[in-house]
């Protein structure tokens, strides 16, 4: 059964709500260890990252530049395969989705 261009399409926006999504609970947790002063001595590059490019929200701002951006760590390393991924099947799986 092969998909239809629209459900590849729908797929394609889905995963962009995603990372979205994923962005913005990246920086509710930061909000969270800016209030709290949480530090971890053997804190992931990923949260160190987070802390230091985006400040506490401590004054109403407008926040979805800064969700797309702190998704962007987060989806470098977690986005799609790499092509030396043993499961080659995915991988193609998911190159079709992004065309």
């Amino acid at each position: 059964m092969t998909a239809r261009p629209q459900q590849a399409v729908a797929v394609a926006e889905m995963t962009e709500r995603a990372w979205w999504i994923l962005g913005s609970l990246l920086l509710a947790v930061n909000q969270l260890a800016h209030l709290t002063g949480h530090r971890d001595r053997t804190e992931a590059r990923l949260w160190r990252e987070l802390r230091e490019e985006f400040p506490p929200v401590d004054q109403d701002r407008p926040l979805a530049a800064e969700i797309t951006r702190a998704a962007g760590p987060a989806q470098s390393r977690f986005g799609p395969l790499a092509a030396t991924d043993p499961d080659t099947t995915l991988t193609h799986t998911r190159h079709a989705v992004a065309v």
